[in-house]
């Protein structure tokens, strides 16, 4: 896969926040934990439309919250779960819902709020002002201005620019749980074309980057190394001489991957011969005038040498092969 085309994504108000990243470079989600009222239980009474829910504490009375059930979810998310993996997740999920020709942003809120309030063990009233200040920010995301081409200085000053609203909007430790990851992401993305432009071979630049991605989080890091490695492999793939593959394998990753990674080439190797085989038998039976059964003679030819597993793959190899 190409690796030099740059992505740059800024969404206002109901969408993603700024990412700067290779178009090749999955984006992990933000991983910290939403904070839990460890101590706390909650009972909760159906009764009609609202939900009574006793939250009991051993050094407190009893503290009884009238919540309303309605339906917290925009119309296209019904038949989805809320993902509250993170805060941000949470957040990101009820605006990737918004639609304002079907809502105004005063539902979009009024359904945040309803959902933190049914919430208790898990949020506060202080998630949903966060929330409000995330909307702000979001749309202060408006006046940015992104080059269609950009270099390194037009990513620096756009960085800056995003921390800047950032801290103007949010602590620093509220700073660091909506947008940690994405400001790394954004911050290796940069540090990336900067070894690009001054790296004098891909291996210089592979050395290079592993060394600058020792100074990131681990979880972090890990998605750029994995990166690195798979783009290794593919290059290693492409050698013609068996040996020459081995070798490269076990100097990269060692004996072991080296041995499976043999074995994977030649597992691939004997299933394109027997499907290839398979498609020349498969002709012969299409071009044949005399036989009167040719769909029923290329179905059991095809359950005989393939499984299941591998069927779907080979009717779209049948149709490619038809063309």
């Amino acid at each position: 896969m190409k690796k030099a085309t740059l992505v740059i994504t800024v969404i206002a108000a109901a969408a993603s926040v700024a990412y700067l990243t290779s178009n090749d470079k999955p984006i992990n989600k933000q991983t910290v934990k939403a904070i839990k009222l460890a101590t706390h239980s909650a009972v909760i009474v159906k009764n009609n439309k609202t939900t009574e829910v006793v939250i009991k504490h051993k050094n407190t009375m009893p503290l009884a919250v009238r919540v309303d059930s309605s339906p917290t979810q925009a119309l296209s998310q019904q038949d989805t779960e809320i993902d509250q993996t993170s805060l941000r997740d949470m957040f990101d999920y009820f605006l990737s819902g918004f639609d304002e020709t079907k809502m105004d942003i005063e539902q979009l809120k009024a359904n945040i709020k309803r959902f933190i309030t049914n919430n208790p063990e898990r949020y506060s009233t202080a998630d949903y002002d966060l929330f409000e200040r995330f909307l702000l920010y979001k749309q202060s995301l408006l006046s940015i201005d992104v080059n269609q081409d950009p270099n390194i200085d037009d990513l620096e000053r756009l960085d800056s620019e995003l921390r800047d609203k950032q801290l103007a909007l949010f602590s620093t430790a509220e700073q660091k749980l909506l947008f940690n990851n994405e400001n790394l992401h954004r911050q290796v993305t940069i540090k990336k074309l900067y070894l690009k432009s001054i790296a004098v071979s891909q291996e210089d630049y592979r050395h290079l980057l592993k060394e600058e991605l020792s100074n990131f989080p681990e979880e972090i890091s890990r998605v750029y190394q994995d990166d690195l490695v798979t783009s290794e492999l593919n290059q290693i793939a492409n050698y013609d001489d068996e040996q020459q593959r081995y070798l490269a394998y076990e100097a990269l990753e060692g004996a072991e991957v080296a041995v499976r990674m043999t074995e994977l080439e030649h597992q691939e190797a004997e299933l394109d011969n027997k499907i290839n085989a398979y498609l020349a038998q498969r002709r012969d039976i299409l071009s044949d005038t005399n036989n009167l059964n040719k769909d029923t003679h290329i179905s059991d030819l095809r359950d005989s040498l393939f499984d299941l597993s591998e069927q779907k793959r080979i009717k779209s190899l049948e149709y490619i092969d038809d063309l």
